[in-house]
């Protein structure tokens, strides 16, 4: 049988849920791990095997649908489910912020929980850049 990668893992920190995973594997040597930092102060909140920006957006609003197996996220704090009313109906979002200033980055359509489930991250668009230093998205 073929070893699992390393899973993201969840923990309770003060109350709270805290994000923490390894760093997703790349699939070929070539190919690197992109790091993304908070659009806002500057902090490390994802790791991606593949360009975000490659992504399919949503029709819906403007996030990048990201394969919840090619992304790890860090220091995100979850803040909980929000329902937002769509022409189809109600959709669930259950969103993460980042730790240090805490801007919503990303979300995803299972509890933290219910982790194996969640097929894509939907990650907000123009809320991380590739650069620390950098202050465009």
């Amino acid at each position: 049988m073929a070893a699992e990668p390393d899973a993201k893992r969840q923990r309770t920190v003060d109350g709270g849920t805290h994000v923490t995973a390894a760093r997703p594997a790349p699939k070929t040597a070539a190919e690197p791990v992109i790091q993304y930092f908070c659009i806002s102060c500057g902090k490390h909140t994802m790791d991606v095997t593949q360009s975000i920006e490659k992504e399919q957006k949503r029709r819906s609003e403007p996030s990048f649908a990201v394969p919840t197996a090619a992304i790890a996220l860090f220091d995100l704090d979850f803040m909980g489910p929000v329902r937002i009313r769509r022409k189809a109906g109600l959709e669930q979002q259950f969103r993460f912020r980042c730790k240090g200033c805490g801007v919503f980055i990303a979300y995803r359509t299972f509890p933290p929980e219910r982790e194996h489930d969640n097929v894509f991250t939907y990650v907000v668009e123009d809320r991380v850049k590739r650069n620390a230093t950098d202050t465009r998205p």
